[in-house]
């Protein structure tokens, strides 16, 4: 390890001391240079838990949206196969549709202007005796429920990022294809990029528990969830869904960033230079807010990318203290996956974390 590094590995092990997360695994790429991978803490609390390593399965939550939605989606434009201006509610036609999101189109969902609230519980919802978690009519409540609800604002007044979008997403991607998410998913990004560590299913893929970094403590689920999907309403989806269900490791998360990143600096086989740049482009509503499309950009204040990011810089977090965030400028990606909610979600430390820990990186890039 370079000494300039070592203030990041150590930094990342004060974090598991002070109690940000129990386990972390941290990942810089830089160009085509070898990664440099930082590990810190332990899978679970207690006696169960194994020492983090770089090929630790995290929970991935909402990366998912990144690294598999949006993927597959700015793949499938680049080839010509969906139009971002396509209208939802023509392809998923059966759901009870809100009149105000009968013109909801593709970009709008990726953009977070379509008027969806950000999250709902449908775990509070759901009769699960009737719709039990994985069943078609747990799917087919979730869905309708979406769809039917009231907007929380006017389609592209605004930005609200919302997991009900990508949950639409996700949907309409498998009926405009014909094909399940995970199975896109695979063909178009996991095998093309050989990014092997991804899986929806760790438990039945035979990821070792001793490889797998536990959640949160969820008492009508049995107790800490390790192995299953954390969010409930993925839970209910089946475990895999547009907004969540994704597991994996440092590395693999670092290859998909390496590629959005190479693809925004020049035209790749895998992804042209014009989609890159189009998903990875502010989107401007009538309001002034901005987002690029799936991605998230630094805020101008309180990024989780810290102060020092470059504005030419693409991102995103999960819930369960998960982020990528790409510097196209600087040519880096960075990876960081935690367990910040094991075993209680109300653990928020990594709010500050985080942009203590960006800031660190872009300073040592920079020397």
């Amino acid at each position: 390890m370079s000494e300039s590094w070592a203030p990041v590995k150590r930094l990342l092990e004060d974090g598991f001391v002070k109690g940000v997360y129990p386990g972390a695994a941290a990942g810089i790429l830089v160009e085509s240079r070898p990664p440099k991978i930082f590990v810190a803490g332990t899978t679970a609390r207690g006696a169960n838990g194994a020492s983090v390593t770089a090929e630790t399965v995290f929970d991935l939550a909402s990366l998912t949206k990144v690294l598999c939605t949006t993927s597959v989606a700015a793949r499938l434009l680049d080839r010509g196969e969906i139009e971002l201006d396509a209208i939802v509610a023509e392809t998923l036609s059966d759901l009870p549709w809100h009149p105000e999101f009968q013109e909801v189109t593709v970009r709008d969902l990726l953009a977070h202007q379509a008027g969806f609230a950000a999250w709902v519980d449908f775990s509070k919802k759901i009769d699960l005796q009737k719709a039990p978690p994985g069943s078609e009519a747990a799917r087919s409540f979730i869905l309708e429920s979406i769809a039917s609800s009231a907007p929380e604002y006017s389609l592209r007044g605004a930005t609200l990022y919302s997991d009900l979008g990508f949950i639409l997403l996700g949907e309409w991607l498998e009926r405009t294809t014909g094909t399940v998410l995970w199975s896109l998913f695979e063909r178009e990004v996991k095998k093309p990029l050989g990014t092997q560590g991804f899986t929806a299913s760790p438990l039945r893929d035979r990821v070792s528990l001793s490889a797998l970094a536990a959640t949160e403590d969820i008492p009508w689920r049995n107790g800490v969830v390790q192995g299953n999907v954390h969010d409930n309403n993925a839970y209910l989806l089946g475990g895999f869904a547009g907004h969540a269900g994704l597991f994996g490791t440092v590395r693999d998360c670092m290859g998909v960033g390496a590629t959005w990143r190479d693809a925004c600096l020049a035209d790749k086989p895998y992804l042209s230079k014009k989609t890159a740049r189009l998903f990875s482009s502010r989107q401007i509503t009538p309001k002034g807010d901005s987002r690029a499309l799936g991605w998230d950009i630094p805020a101008e204040k309180g990024s989780s990318a810290g102060t020092r990011v470059s504005d030419q810089a693409i991102g995103h977090l999960g819930y369960t203290g998960t982020s990528i965030w790409i510097d196209i400028e600087r040519r880096a990606v960075v990876a960081l996956l935690t367990n910040r909610i094991h075993p209680d979600a109300k653990n928020e430390k990594i709010k500050l974390f985080r942009p203590q820990f960006h800031d660190l990186i872009w300073e040592t890039l920079d020397r």
